[in-house]
């Protein structure tokens, strides 16, 4: 459907067997879609890029699983997002020699996903554009803290919308090494090698274009994934804590550096330290508290170079709810749903995210 000249696409997740479901069965625990749920509504506040939860609806049906206790119940979610088409989806037709659904989907993409009116580079300018979106992905996940779990190529929309949460975690505090699907015994996806990954996928992606683009040229594109990674992981950061870059690209290299020694330092919670540090100066110097808590730091020559982005919005600060989505906070909620089918703290949390997305729309952070 069309929403403001955007096209979405509805997804079911849960909803039984697909030609894509290998050896499963194509069921959602109730449990993945209560996670789901929580998961796209508090990245969505955030201002991350992802797929939204429409509906979850519980089946009546049981299932058994190896990584919960079984049986358990069932549900089938109803996703929105622009696209389902992931980078996994190119492969599956360049392992079956399709070239003439590889390209109808890239002509398909280029119309409808990436309003390209142009013909001529079609492919390319899809390419580039992916590159962009999976890079800007990748430095969300850095800048927000979210560990995603699995991130195959199965995993990774050809949009660069987030999508398809399953074992994720959001950092509690700064564990670069931090995993979140226990099969990832040797930390493949864990916190600090995502971009890593998610540029693994990008190069799957290039491989298959190979057939439509010129190598080199690929190439040529694939390069630039680093610097648009970095620069975005600076956009997003400063965004953050609402306060403007320098020109000197030193100074904020500095700053960003000063962020990460605080969280290895002190241990302190990673939503905690953008809380405390939102609005640079013209917030801290009227809290001796946080002059305090971060004394050692020198707060004032830090942010010295960094003027808020928007003055007004300062007096909007304190209307932010501090709001985090800690795996505990997660359990405690589905065990009231699966001990006594009590969705009331399931409801709470759904409304306290929503307030903070309003707070961060507000404040231009959403």
């Amino acid at each position: 459907f069309y929403k403001n000249n955007e096209l979405y696409d509805l997804g079911t997740k849960g909803s039984g067997v697909t030609p894509y479901s290998r050896s499963g069965d194509g069921r959602l625990t109730l449990k993945g879609g209560v996670r789901e749920v929580l998961c796209s509504n508090y990245l969505d506040a955030l201002g991350v890029n992802t797929s939204k939860s429409l509906s979850l609806i519980e089946t009546g049906e049981y299932l058994s699983r190896n990584d919960e206790p079984s049986p358990t119940r069932s549900s089938v979610l109803v996703r929105v997002s622009h696209s389902h088409l992931r980078i996994g989806t190119f492969q599956y037709h360049a392992f079956h020699q399709d070239t003439q659904s590889i390209e109808f989907l890239t002509n398909m993409i280029g119309k409808y996903y990436f309003n390209l009116n142009d013909q001529n580079n079609q492919p390319i300018k899809i390419f580039s554009e992916a590159v962009q979106r999976c890079a800007t992905l990748a430095a969300s996940y850095n800048v927000y803290g979210f560990v995603h779990g699995v991130l195959n190529t199965d995993n990774i929309n050809i949009t660069g919308e987030s999508f398809d949460y399953g074992p994720y975690r959001f950092l509690e505090k700064y564990e670069p090494n931090k995993t979140a699907a226990y099969f990832d015994r040797f930390g493949l996806y864990r916190f600090s090698k995502q971009a890593d990954a998610i540029f693994w996928n990008v190069q799957q992606l290039a491989s298959i274009f190979t057939l439509m683009v010129n190598k080199e040229i690929l190439i040529e594109e694939l390069k630039k994934f680093v610097d648009l990674y970095n620069q975005e992981v600076l956009r997003l950061f400063f965004k953050r804590l609402m306060i403007k870059p320098s020109s000197d690209s030193a100074k904020n290299n500095e700053i960003l550096k000063a962020f990460y020694r605080i969280l290895v330092d002190q241990k302190f919670f990673f939503e905690e330290v953008y809380y405390d540090l939102r609005g640079g100066l013209a917030k801290i110097k009227n809290r001796k508290d946080i002059i305090q808590k971060y004394q050692k730091y020198q707060l004032e020559k830090i942010f010295q170079n960094h003027d808020p982005i928007n003055e007004i919005n300062l007096n909007n600060l304190n209307l932010i709810p501090y709001e985090t989505l800690h795996y505990n906070e997660i359990e405690k909620i589905w065990e009231a749903i699966d001990k006594n089918d009590d969705w009331s703290l399931f409801n709470n949390k759904i409304d306290s995210i929503s307030k903070l997305k309003e707070a961060n729309i507000i404040n231009g952070l959403g």
